[in-house]
Order: C-alpha cells, then structure tokens, then sequence
C-alpha cells in the first residue's frame, strides 16, 4: 500500500498548522501583555526569548518612561510648544499619524541645532525657522524669537519632573529668502 498526500490533505495540513501556531503565538502574546512575570512560564526561556525578539513593549511601565523632549518658541508675548501640540493633537485624533512625523520631525531638527557651531547658518535654522513661521504666521522680519528646548526627566523614587535645559537661543527674524 503505498502513501500518497493528495493536495487537498497538503492544504488541510497546512492550515491546521498554521491555525495551531496562530492561536499559540495569540495565546503567549497575550500572557506576555497582561501576566509578566505572574505566571510560572512567564520566566521561562520560552516566553523570555519571545518577549526579547518577538512581542512589543514594554508600553507605559514606569521605567520605560525616561524623558520628555519640548521646544518652547517664544515670540510677541506667546509661547508654544510645538512638541507637545503634535503629541496632544495626535492623542486627541489617534488616525492623524503625521501628527507624529512632525512631532518627531521638531525633536530631530532641535537636537540637530543642540549639535551644529554654526546655528544662523545651519540647515537646523532653517528648519526651525520654518516651523516658526508656519506656527506664527503673523511674526514680521525683525520681530524677537526665542527658542527653549529642553528634556524633562521623570525621577520615579522622587516621583517628579526634573528640567535640563538644552539651549535658550535668541534670534530677531530674517526674510525668508536670507534663510
């Protein structure tokens, strides 16, 4: 007698494989999510590789929380946070993921402006200047503008908000076509 595998008992194989290992990954998934380290094979080798290489997070654990970037521009009296708009517009309207293209868009440029010697002549200025004018539509060639950017650090044992100001930078605006 010999054994032959149709192609419908091949399909039926595969799927059931696959519904196996689905529900296996959802199960352990889930498990890492809800019960870390409750449960006894929350510290097996198992579950701890499949933390470390496969599942997300950790998401919001004290911890994991280490500092917050915010770039306060100031001008005529007003003060933004262009930063910490983008984070609170994107958590208002969770579909809006350029909300967070542009907030990571402002970290980068102001960490890029932190690092360059050259300030008024670097791409950084430019882009910053930018996004002020985009904010401040109203703000005149000369009119004064400063620039705070800052980390706030959460201390977990002191349970507070420690500030380390980054840069202070004073500037009057330019025309569009010097930058």
């Amino acid at each position: 007698m010999k054994f032959e595998i149709t192609i419908q008992t091949f399909r039926r194989i595969v799927t059931t494989g696959i519904l196996i290992f689905l529900s296996i990954h959802i199960m352990i998934a889930l498990a890492v999510t809800f019960f870390q380290g409750d449960f006894r094979l929350g510290n097996s080798k198992v579950v701890r590789l499949y933390q470390r290489f496969v599942h997300l997070g950790p998401f919001y654990r004290e911890e994991a929380i280490k500092s917050s970037p915010h770039l306060v521009i100031l001008t005529n009296g007003k003060a933004i946070d262009p930063i910490q708009e983008q984070a609170n517009e994107y958590q208002a309207h969770p579909w809006k993921i350029n909300r967070l293209a542009m907030r990571d868009f402002v970290h980068r440029t102001s960490n890029a402006f932190y690092r360059v010697r050259n300030k008024e002549r670097s791409a950084a200025f430019r882009k910053l200047s930018r996004v002020t004018k985009a904010r401040y539509p109203d703000i005149q060639t000369g009119d004064s503008v400063s620039w705070v950017y800052f980390h706030k650090y959460y201390v977990p044992n002191e349970r507070l908000w420690v500030n380390d100001t980054l840069f202070h930078y004073f500037f009057q605006m330019e025309s569009e076509t010097q930058w």
